[in-house]
């Protein structure tokens, strides 16, 4: 299952849904428990953090692990690996303005200025006004870095 801030494994038990921690030693805990501890540490109505108990579809698990990933490899500054996993998310969810963005602005970063000048070129049409600073001085930044190749 998938709820705010954690990840767990949800086991069906006779006397209702049952849910493990691995990240607390494998800590089993029940539905009222869960709801409880959870809501301590997310501000949430009960209702949404008792339907953010349902099973998580496989989908859903690949992209929060990917985007753990990501952070992971941003933190790290390690750009190559960054763009590997954020080129899998925006594969997985093509229409998303805000992994394209993402793409973009790590292509720059990982030494790919085609790809990044493609992808920034796209989100500058549509972007908000917010970010337009940003995505014009990366893309200027990658604009420059093909023409010393060239």
């Amino acid at each position: 299952v998938s709820p705010p801030s954690h990840y767990l494994a949800r086991y069906e038990w006779s006397d209702g849904p049952l849910f493990i921690d691995a990240f607390s030693r494998g800590r089993i805990l029940r539905h009222d428990e869960c709801v409880e501890w959870l809501q301590a540490m997310n501000p949430m109505p009960r209702h949404q953090i008792e339907s953010a108990l349902r099973p998580a579809a496989s989908r859903t698990t690949i992209i929060r692990m990917l985007n753990n990933l990501k952070a992971i490899y941003a933190r790290q500054e390690d750009w190559p690996a960054a763009w590997n996993v954020q080129h899998r998310l925006l594969t997985l969810q093509p229409a998303s303005y805000s992994e394209r963005r993402d793409l973009g602005l790590m292509s720059v970063r990982a030494n790919k200025p085609a790809d990044a000048v493609d992808l920034l070129d796209v989100c500058l049409k549509t972007c908000p006004q917010t970010e337009r600073k940003i995505l014009q001085s990366n893309l200027e930044q990658a604009q420059s870095q093909l023409a010393r190749w060239n």
